[in-house]
């Protein structure tokens, strides 16, 4: 049975401007969310989950697994796209055998059919399947060779296409993780407001449903990092799933608790002994595949995990010593910090009196340091998260969570 006539590929709507209608959607089901939804899960684990839901899968051909057949027909509708064909009208009256290529790729096959932004090459002929794509060529007088290198010259037409495409959305995840955030906080704070009008009212208001219970029950087992974008280069591609994330915080947090109840336990260790309680902890929730060992000491102060060489999770356990020496720390992390979706931690205990002071000395430093971002989302007691830039890279950021115990030592004037 004849195939289907083929189509131009590559010469619908922008790519890009798909990929912004794509953010225009997201922008709107976030304006009809529930405040408990958007505050149920850190901003940037929504924002990530937004957009491996609508990540904009790019066909990628698998030419290894291509099969051929043939056909008799016209020669015309596989030489140039006809509109309207009337088969008894055609000019072109040459018929003969139709070499037919299926190629199977993965991706999404609309994007096919959609053009990058600048283009100069002539869009090839084809027909679009749901994990194929069909080329043509007809036999006229070409010989075998001449087939083959024709084949080959469509998917390198094909190919460079995608390329090109894949370069026009270069700057999209970046604008659609702005326009995704600033779509959440307006919603948020619409949403307040009205919580605030409502809790005004003298009235009594509805029980409303409890919110979703976020317990993570510890469990030994390994982190596997998850896939960010296979398209960027290998030592690039892996990121800390953002419920690991909340749990490694979780046992931090709950070691730090035992820290403050038990404060003489604790009393004389300094920053690498208290270190070495969090590593403690934290490797009896996780194993390492070789070592038994998934989080590392470095230096003197830090708790990492790496990928492919890569850190991947970072933490910083100081005790306070004042602004200066906090905003050091902060440094420190930067200078750990690489191109991946880094998340990091800064743990500080606070020996001193007023410790209402020193959270409010830290939140004012936090927000003074050059590569602030966003923040912070209040977490729980003395617990912060902000978006910080990459020191290194403008248009990349990181998590950073902050968190403050006051461990102060039992005997002494507590100064």
């Amino acid at each position: 049975m004849r195939p289907a006539y083929p189509v131009l590929l590559f010469t619908g709507q922008r790519i890009i401007d798909e990929a912004h209608q794509i953010t225009r959607r997201v922008v709107e089901r976030i304006s009809h969310a529930t405040l408990a939804s958007l505050t149920a899960k850190p901003v940037d684990y929504i924002v990530q989950q937004l957009y491996d839901e609508h990540y904009v899968h790019l066909p990628v051909l698998d030419r290894h697994g291509a099969e051929h057949e043939e056909f008799d027909f016209f020669y015309a509708p596989y030489l140039t796209m006809i509109q309207n064909l009337d088969l008894k009208t055609l000019t072109d009256q040459r018929r003969g055998t139709i070499f037919a290529l299926d190629v199977p790729f993965t991706g999404e096959a609309r994007y096919l059919r959609t053009r990058p932004t600048a283009i100069a090459l002539k869009p090839p002929l084809g027909f679009v399947g749901e994990n194929k794509v069909t080329l043509y060529v007809p036999k006229e007088n070409h010989s075998l060779e001449a087939v083959q290198r024709a084949f080959e010259a469509i998917l390198d037409n094909i190919d460079e296409h995608l390329k090109r495409s894949a370069e026009s959305l270069s700057a999209w995840p970046m604008n659609f993780r702005g326009m995704v955030i600033n779509a959440i906080d307006q919603r948020i704070n619409q949403l307040k407001s009205t919580a605030q009008i409502s809790a005004g009212l003298t009235f009594k208001p509805k029980r409303r449903p409890n919110a979703p219970d976020l317990t993570v029950h510890p469990v030994r087992k390994q982190i596997r990092p998850e896939p960010f974008n296979f398209q960027l280069p290998t030592e690039q591609q892996f990121y800390l799933a953002e419920e690991i994330y909340q749990h490694v915080l979780s046992v931090m947090q709950n070691m730090s608790l035992v820290m403050e109840y038990s404060p003489k336990a604790f009393a004389d260790l300094g920053e690498e002994a208290l270190r070495f309680h969090f590593l403690v902890q934290l490797n009896g929730q996780y194993e390492g595949e070789a070592t038994g060992e998934t989080f590392n000491g470095e230096g003197k102060s830090d708790i990492i995990i790496r990928q492919g060489g890569a850190n991947i999770f970072i933490a910083e356990c100081k005790i306070w010593e004042g602004v200066t020496a906090f905003t050091a720390a902060i440094d420190q992390l930067q200078r750990y910090v690489t191109w991946r979706d880094t998340k990091t931690a800064l743990v500080i205990f606070n020996r001193n009196k007023g410790f209402s002071d020193v959270i409010q000395k830290a939140l004012e430093a936090v927000r003074a340091h050059p590569q602030y971002k966003s923040g912070p989302l209040d977490q729980g007691p003395a617990r912060f998260r902000y978006l910080f830039r990459n020191a290194n890279d403008p248009h990349r950021e990181y998590a950073l969570t902050l968190m403050l115990f006051n461990v102060p030592r039992p005997d002494d004037d507590n100064r």
